[in-house]
């Protein structure tokens, strides 16, 4: 079964100015506990499931926490997957004392993140960086990332305005995800506009890998799970 095909979006050029702070103690912005618990609950009420706070999967609480509220607190990649194992650790001990969830330390050492246009695409894919940005997050020559690219060792965005995007979550601190490049190279590499749609699948939790996304699995190391996973996937799409 052929994946859907939906348009892609354009790099909006505007950027969030400034943060948002939620709490703060010391330079550092954070989560309580009873945060998570309730952005779990508003998920719940929002899908109409009943069932334990706890259940609700890292990224959606995660998603909930930082665009749930009149003004978006703006995260880069390396803050979100943070604030991301953070939430998975009170998921995973819901009735531990903790007392609060680290989101971002500040002033931020990362390059800003810039966001696309179409609301679809930023729930699913979310930040994303230029080429630009990317070369000074990890260091990089100025042809090798083009080669990487090409290689598939990440994932580019090509956006309908013409602009390469690369989103964030592929990025885990100033590294590369281990293991993504073995995933990418899965899928046929003839179709640009496919790139899309396997960027949304990547975060999109799954049954098979315990209602973890390849993202989230390829962070707790589970390197071939996640990869057979993306080969059955790419055999069904393929059909």
């Amino acid at each position: 079964m052929s994946p859907i095909r939906t348009p892609r979006p354009q790099v909006r050029a505007e950027r969030y100015k400034g943060r948002k702070k939620i709490r703060s103690d010391q330079g550092k912005l954070y989560f309580t506990k009873g945060d998570v618990r309730r952005a779990a609950q508003k998920i719940q009420a929002r899908k109409g499931v009943k069932g334990a706070w706890h259940m609700v999967p890292a990224e959606e609480i995660v998603t909930e926490m930082v665009t749930g509220t009149r003004k978006p607190l703006k995260l880069g990649g390396h803050d979100r997957l943070a604030l991301t194992y953070g939430v998975r650790k009170v998921l995973a001990n819901p009735g531990a004392r903790a007392s609060r969830v680290d989101a971002v330390e500040a002033p931020p050492t990362l390059p800003e993140t810039i966001i696309l246009d179409s609301p679809r695409w930023r729930r699913v894919i979310g930040p994303v960086y230029l080429a630009d940005q990317v070369r000074i997050l990890i260091g990089l020559p100025h042809n090798l990332l083009d080669r990487m690219a090409g290689d598939r060792s990440i994932i580019a965005l090509h956006t309908k305005d013409g602009q390469i995007v690369y989103p964030a979550f592929q990025f885990r601190g100033k590294h590369v995800l281990p293991g993504l490049g073995n995933i990418l190279r899965a899928f046929p590499d003839d179709d640009a506009d496919l790139s899309w749609t396997i960027a949304s699948w990547l975060r999109k939790p799954l049954s098979t890998l315990n209602d973890r996304s390849v993202v989230e699995a390829l962070s707790d190391g589970d390197t071939e799970a996640a990869l057979k996973v993306a080969r059955a996937t790419a055999s069904r799409w393929s059909r």
